[in-house]
């Protein structure tokens, strides 16, 4: 696996993710729940740091610091990252043969194939991706979950016959796709969210009044 995953913006990224997937389902199980936040800004002290930025004790570290889905997706970057190569492994190539390989493992979402892997490298989307699926299947693994066939061929990684799946089609191929690929997935292809246009001054202001979102930030220059 490509070593830098687990870099702090693809860890808060993911977490607002997975907030934003799951903020509708119910459930019995009390630490599934939007994480709180009071506003105030978070600084990481120095022996959190001390493991460097490749380890698997991401959930062990900094879930002190969160609650609630937070902590399944701290959970599940360390179990993606535990499926890394040593000294990594990043590889590309549409056109290779064997196929590149989104994540070095294969991997599953509630008991449904959704990649044979076949490499032992992966890329970053794939690194993302993978903790999406991971994450939910930490939240929601131990209760009987139905996909339906539609769904789960639309969140595959790949085809059936074990092929690329091509950028742009469907959930993963979208979420792939050069540029801002899981805002494709998540608000252009699936409807679950939306576009809206926020000014700089009060992009924190927004930010502290929807804590349930996910938020893909494409700024420009003017």
């Amino acid at each position: 696996m490509n070593k830098t995953i687990n870099r702090s913006k693809l860890v808060f990224m993911l977490f607002l993710l997975v907030i934003f997937a799951c903020e509708n389902q119910k459930t019995d199980n009390e630490n599934l729940a939007v994480t709180k936040d009071d506003g105030t800004r978070l600084i990481l002290k120095k022996e959190d740091l001390l493991n460097g930025n490749y380890h698997t004790q991401h959930a062990k570290l900094f879930g002190k610091y969160v609650s609630g889905y937070n902590v399944y997706v701290l959970r599940a970057i360390d179990l993606v990252q535990s499926s890394a190569m040593d000294g990594g492994g990043y590889f590309i190539g549409i056109k290779a043969d064997p196929p590149e390989s989104p994540i070095g493992y294969n991997i599953e979402l509630f008991g449904n194939k959704l990649l044979q892997a076949p490499r032992k490298t992966s890329y970053c989307s794939g690194s993302s991706y993978s903790v999406f699926i991971e994450s939910l299947n930490l939240m929601y693994g131990n209760k009987p979950h139905v996909l339906s066939k539609e769904r789960h061929e639309a969140i595959r990684m790949q085809e059936l016959d074990n092929g690329r799946r091509e950028d742009g089609i469907k959930f993963w191929g979208n979420w792939n796709a050069d540029g801002y690929g899981n805002n494709f997935a998540l608000v252009q292809y699936s409807g679950m969210g939306k576009k809206v246009s926020v000014k700089y001054k009060k992009l924190c202001l927004y930010v502290y009044q929807n804590p349930k979102i996910f938020l893909h930030l494409m700024l420009k220059n003017k």
